[in-house]
């Protein structure tokens, strides 16, 4: 997606939402608008700051959401995933890269800032800062 589709997506989301939200009891999700270009915070991995400006937060249900921006410095706990088991079945060793952005089910997600993908904790039965996958 590029930056100039992202505003039109979360606009189609929008009216999609208000469309549908009685019909499929869509009550809990919810998509402010965005956030003002002086509160989207410096240094942010490529493609955030976009995200922040089209909605500043995402509210997809009552556990599942990203973060706005003032919620952003407050969540950052990478350290708490080292030892965290990776795909390929080795643990991860450095969190530095990694930026929580919102949560799934209670769980981190998670951005590269090196190279951009996008990470998560499964709900897996455990708390996830006490073992986990990514």
């Amino acid at each position: 997606m590029t930056e100039a589709s992202l505003p039109a997506a979360i606009s189609a989301l929008r009216t999609a939402l208000e469309e549908n939200r009685d019909e499929h009891e869509l009550w809990m999700l919810e998509i402010p608008e965005g956030s003002a270009p002086q509160d989207i915070p410096d240094g942010l991995p490529a493609g955030l700051a976009d995200l922040l400006a089209a909605s500043d937060g995402l509210n997809l249900a009552a556990s599942t959401r990203f973060f706005s921006a003032d919620e952003l410095a407050s969540q950052q706990l990478p350290d708490h995933l080292v030892g965290a088991k990776l795909p390929d079945g080795s643990e991860l060793t450095d969190a530095s890269n990694l930026y929580f952005f919102g949560e799934a089910a209670g769980n981190p997600l998670l951005v590269n800032e090196k190279d951009g993908s996008v990470w998560r904790v499964p709900d897996d039965g455990v708390v996830w800062y006490t073992g986990c996958r990514l």
